[in-house]
């Protein structure tokens, strides 16, 4: 017949138990934590990379926007000469002379603001995508430190569960046997 366990033996093993359910608790949380950071870092590198492909739209707009600023430009230069060659006189003196001077500088400008618009934007959108990929660097950090993070848990588990099982060994046989 069989005996039935000892309250010393029933300790040791839910000790035992306890230790190991412990253990795999911590590296369960250890490995989603890890996996969430992961994904978190991947959806950032993603971003970055969609952010990245704007670089061309931004500076596609601001070579159209110089190209239409251009076109209304020829086409005021255009207008003014004919006006004054409809009237007999010369644009390139007087009156005519200091409003194509005048249309000239806003053209150069309205060009300048496009381009230091187009830069700002650049870099905006430069400074947005550096940010999406040092955040996804912290996340894969992130995923490593948890994992670390799991392991020492488990080593304290194991620890806590082994040092449980030394005291009540040692109360069990006081004489060191």
């Amino acid at each position: 017949m069989c005996e039935p366990f000892s309250a010393s033996t029933m300790f040791y093993l839910a000790t035992a138990a306890s230790t190991a359910v412990g253990i795999m608790s911590a590296q369960q949380s250890a490995r989603a934590q890890a996996a969430s950071a992961n994904y978190n870092a991947q959806v950032a590198q993603q971003q970055a990379g969609v952010v990245r492909e704007q670089r061309g739209a931004i500076i596609e707009d601001a070579d159209n926007e110089r190209r239409r600023l251009a076109d209304r430009y020829g086409q005021v230069s255009g207008d003014v000469e004919a006006s004054f060659a409809a009237q007999g006189l010369d644009p390139n003196v007087g009156t005519g002379y200091q409003l194509r001077t005048a249309s000239r500088q806003a053209y150069d400008i309205d060009k300048s603001i496009i381009s230091r618009n187009a830069d700002a934007n650049l870099r905006a959108n430069d400074l947005e995508a550096h940010g999406l990929l040092t955040q996804a660097e912290l996340m894969r950090r992130e995923g490593r430190y948890a994992r670390k993070a799991g392991n020492l848990e488990s080593w304290g588990a194991l620890l806590s569960g082994g040092s449980k099982i030394a005291d009540k060994w040692q109360q069990s046989n006081p004489g060191g046997g």
